[in-house]
């Protein structure tokens, strides 16, 4: 972990008068680092606190650290000052290209932001220019008068259009009335009061988000799978309370995890886009290309896909009866090719569940299974989808919870959170200083209807699952005080 403006690259730590502001740390955010042969790791890194304002120097940025020491080699900083969550979670992708006549040792970086960052990983400079543009500025956030935008074409939307502005007035309209959405592009701020909120695409959810990106070093072609998300914030200055939520917004419009979205390939001798396929929904699996020159890719409504790697025509669509929210394995098994994958959908975006893998080749005889229904997603707060269920419904006020069976649900749904012992986490309050979490029935629900920056897990959870998690944190948590 570092903090945040290290003094070894020359940066500098914001006053601690600014805004209220605290020093911040970044740590990485992807699944894995990067090994490579240069003796080097290279990771993305988080975003600083959006309230730490100063241009910090290895936030929201990618790094290379020496192998041997962990000495700092080298920073590309993607975002200034972000206050917009575009880190890049997706892992990062060795490519080794011919550019212009010479062979380029590179490392691809697909981000929320919608643009790759295809950088020298000898030197952490862009392959393709990288230009720092004027952006529009907000005084109260100091927004960076400038911001890195890559030449490369974006594989996500910069600006917003009218189906997203759409879907973002009615969000803005779920929480209060008499606001307007005024279509804006990547890197506007958000404002502080007012009926007006300038909205921006892509959102916290991407452009890419977690799903990993993949490179054909044959063909040279490079593959992302993203959505075109996008949101509108009204900024509110928030008293801290020790164990409270600081979402730090008083509006938060968002368009969620299921937009639009794109799987996109590029040709990384050029940088630019070959083709491009437009889906009605996230593509939100990731790709895996192949020495065959086929591209795979996971479908939320249970499909698995595979695309010509140069042309994009697709050669299969097979049906695995839940969301393919995750990649394929490729392997071999006494000589012939074989793919196994994972069909159990995805929370965030509301795919079929499922709990199914599945072990392909081309001489299988098992049929496609039935398609799944659509999952209703767990929102976060503003989402415009989100549909709230009542009070303390009846279809769990009736119901005896099971502390012991509460345990696992709490920590396959509430400890990425809360924290295993739900005394704080990622984003998430600790629990025995919130009055809500003392008693059974204030426990039910907040965990059916969300509210403060939680999600709803009404039609995510069963009755059954919702009372043993809520008599789980009553009894080993809070202990009801």
């Amino acid at each position: 972990m570092w903090l945040c403006g290290s003094y070894e690259l020359g940066g500098q730590l914001s006053p601690p008068e600014a805004l209220g502001a605290v020093a911040s740390s970044v740590v990485p955010f992807t699944p894995k680092p990067l090994k490579t042969v240069l003796g080097t790791i290279v990771m993305p890194l988080l975003c600083e606190s959006a309230d730490a304002w100063s241009a910090f120097v290895i936030s929201a940025s990618i790094v290379a650290l020496d192998l041997s020491t962990g000495k700092l080699r080298w920073a590309y900083q993607q975002v200034h000052h972000d206050i917009w969550d575009f880190d890049s979670p997706s892992p990062t992708v060795l490519i080794d290209a011919p550019v212009n006549g010479t062979m380029v040792r590179g490392i691809a970086q697909p981000s929320k932001t919608g643009y790759v960052y295809f950088l020298n990983r000898e030197t952490g400079r862009p392959v393709f220019p990288i230009k720092e543009t004027p952006v529009k500025q907000d005084s109260f956030q100091r927004t960076s008068k400038t911001q890195p935008i890559p030449t490369m074409a974006p594989f996500s939307k910069v600006r917003v259009d009218a189906q997203m502005a759409k879907a973002l007035q009615a969000s803005a309209d779920s929480q209060r009335r008499g606001l307007k959405i005024i279509p804006s592009t990547i890197f506007n701020g958000f404002g502080v009061k007012g009926t007006t909120l300038d909205a921006t695409a892509p959102s916290a959810s991407g452009g890419d988000n977690w799903p990993p990106s993949s490179y054909d070093p044959q063909s040279h072609m490079y593959y992302v799978c993203a959505q075109n998300g996008s949101q509108a914030f009204q900024v509110a200055t928030q008293k801290y309370r020790a164990g409270g939520t600081l979402t730090g917004a008083a509006v938060f419009a968002f368009t969620g995890f299921n937009n639009p979205g794109t799987l996109t390939a590029y040709d990384m001798t050029t940088g630019r886009i070959a083709w491009q396929r437009q889906f009605p929904d996230a593509c939100y699996s990731g790709t895996v290309a192949t020495a065959g020159n086929l591209v795979f890719v996971g479908r939320n409504r249970g499909q698995l896909e595979a695309y010509n790697g140069r042309t994009g025509a697709r050669l299969l669509s097979f049906q695995l009866g839940a969301g393919v929210n995750t990649t394929v394995t490729p392997y071999s098994l006494n000589g012939k090719e074989r793919i196994v994958v994972l069909a159990g959908g995805n929370a965030l975006n509301g795919s079929a569940h499922g709990d199914s893998l599945w072990q392909l080749s081309l001489d299988g005889t098992m049929a496609q299974a039935a398609a799944g229904s659509s999952g209703r997603a767990i929102q976060h707060a503003g989402d415009s989808q989100r549909t709230r269920t009542s009070g303390n419904s009846t279809s769990t006020a009736n119901v005896r919870g099971d502390a012991t069976a509460g345990r696992s649900v709490f920590a396959n749904n509430c400890a990425s959170c809360h924290g295993a012992l739900g005394t704080g986490g990622n984003g998430g309050p600790n629990l025995r200083n919130e009055p809500l979490a003392r008693t059974v029935a204030g426990t039910i629900r907040q965990v059916t209807n969300g509210g403060g920056g939680m999600p709803a897990f009404g039609g995510q959870l069963t009755s059954q699952q919702i009372a043993d998690v809520a008599a789980y944190v009553t009894t080993a948590i809070t202990g009801g005080r």
